[in-house]
């Protein structure tokens, strides 16, 4: 690493007075670049180094202004400023480097032990580039138990402090390569389902033909079987494009996610939820639906808004009626049986 050599000292003069001021308070910052260079502990050297950059900083329209005259000595007074900088700027990636190994260890060692909050806090102290690289790593492809990993890095990601970083890191875990366990659908008949028809079905596990007279039935919400030796659960939509119905017969149903119809006559892609309001089924079926987003109830005698999310860890519904959240802010799961984070 390169130091600024001394400076050429000036006659006192009122031409030299502003270089002068100068030169010393830039001899004093280098002064404690050199005193920092010879500590040992990176705690202690951290808060100092980040103090003296800034200090740094604070000088560079001071030196910019001094260069403006073309005198030569105020053009040697910039490239020591500029060596300094660089020296300061080295110095502190080194440190960041050492300080993020440990760091990425120390965050490895509590995500394993499901500590999510604990990583998250060590996380806050790392730089981006270190974060990323740790859930690159963490939720590699060929891990095992890539699936548990990647709930734990969820919440380690929603407990983190940056809202912007909570939305980069959620964006890349998105974009990573990860097998969910697609729930696989279960295809029983065609027919067309809707909450202001009676609507009717096959039962995936017992294939006994369940009826809605009354119309109480929508979409997307869990059912039950009916019949008392089967009482099994899961969840049944019908396609928007073919009427095909489509049926999770393991429950697994996310309301709100890209659904891929079974058939293969068709294939196509819609969305899916249920108005918490009058409970009708609502239907994207360019599959352009963001969750998240505010949705207004399509039916006449509804159209009142709502937000739907599903929880990335047990996929359960969550609904707020009142529209009131906020986008991108962290989400505890509702189910007792998940209480989770997530964004």
């Amino acid at each position: 690493m390169s130091m600024p050599s001394a400076f050429t000292q000036f006659q006192p003069n009122p031409d030299n007075q502003e270089i002068i001021h100068l030169q010393e308070s830039i001899a004093s910052l280098e002064k404690r670049l050199k005193e920092l260079q010879k500590c040992g502990s990176q705690s202690n050297v951290a808060g100092q180094i980040q103090s003296l950059q800034t200090d740094i900083n604070n000088f560079q329209q001071q030196v910019d202004n001094a260069a403006k005259s073309n005198r030569q000595e105020a053009k040697v007074l910039l490239e020591k400023f500029n060596d300094l900088q660089k020296s300061v700027a080295e110095m502190k990636n080194d440190l960041l480097q050492k300080i993020d190994t440990d760091n990425i260890d120390k965050c490895v060692m509590h995500l394993d032990g499901h500590r999510v909050l604990k990583a998250a806090e060590v996380a806050d102290k790392m730089t981006t580039n270190s974060v990323t690289q740790l859930i690159k790593d963490y939720c590699s492809p060929d891990n095992r138990r890539q699936e548990d990993r990647r709930g734990d890095l969820i919440e380690f990601i929603s407990y983190m402090n940056d809202r912007s970083r909570r939305k980069l890191f959620k964006s890349l875990l998105a974009s990573m390569n990860i097998d969910e366990g697609n729930p696989k659908k279960i295809i029983d008949q065609r027919v067309v389902v809707s909450n202001k028809k009676t609507a009717s079905f096959k039962c995936p596990h017992c294939t006994k033909d369940i009826v809605y007279k009354s119309a109480v039935y929508s979409e997307g919400y869990l059912v039950t079987c009916c019949y008392d030796n089967c009482k099994r659960k899961f969840h049944q939509v019908a396609c928007p494009h073919c009427s095909g119905s489509n049926t999770w017969k393991n429950a697994d149903y996310q309301q709100g996610s890209v659904v891929t119809c079974a058939y293969d006559t068709c294939k196509r892609k819609f969305q899916q939820v249920v108005c918490p309001h009058c409970f009708g089924s609502i239907v994207w079926k360019n599959a352009d639906h963001k969750e998240g987003s505010v949705v207004t109830c399509p039916y006449e005698t509804c159209k009142q808004k709502f937000q739907q999310l599903a929880c990335t860890h047990c996929s359960g519904s969550i609904v707020w009626k009142n529209a009131d959240h906020e986008e991108d802010e962290p989400v505890t799961c509702v189910y007792e049986n998940c209480r989770r984070r997530f964004l």
